[in-house]
């Protein structure tokens, strides 16, 4: 009984093909896969910086406005603390009122108490009366900046982290 060479090369060369293309398959199936699996990496990725660019800019906005809100209480108040003030004064201070109240949400819990102190701080501009007007109007500017400070904290801290 001999060995049938012939048949034994023929047979490992059908087989070493088979295999060959069993990994031909399957390397095509993977690299399928992977670019598949690179494309929904690089999607998600873009959402994921648009949503932190966003943020950054919702929260430089905030920073803006709080920055710009400080600014307007401080000049209301140092007009109103005037012992004189010129009629140009006067209508700066109007517009400083209404760049405040427009900054400001009317469902803010210190709208209306802010409203009241700066229309408190006007009626009781004389100089005897000034003292307890800008304690009042002071307080209710910190708390209203304090509050903004803490929600823009929250937002910043908020960056890049997953819902």
């Amino acid at each position: 009984m001999g060995v049938d060479l012939a048949g034994v090369s023929a047979f490992a060369v059908v087989f070493a093909a088979t295999i060959a293309g069993i990994f031909l398959l399957l390397r095509g199936y993977l690299d399928r896969k992977s670019t598949e699996l690179s494309s929904i990496i690089s999607r998600e990725n873009a959402k994921l910086s648009a949503k932190l660019e966003a943020s950054k800019q919702v929260a430089a906005n905030r920073q803006c406005w709080i920055n710009d809100l400080r600014s307007d209480l401080a000049l209301f108040q140092s007009l109103v603390s005037k012992a004189k003030i010129s009629d140009s004064e006067r209508m700066l201070g109007n517009e400083v009122i209404t760049r405040i109240e427009l900054r400001m949400n009317p469902n803010d819990p210190d709208y209306q108490e802010l409203h009241d102190s700066m229309a408190h701080y006007v009626d009781n501009a004389e100089p005897e009366k000034i003292g307890a007007a800008h304690k009042r109007f002071t307080a209710v500017c910190q708390r209203i900046l304090k509050r903004e400070w803490e929600v823009l904290k929250k937002e910043l801290s908020q960056i890049g982290r997953e819902d």
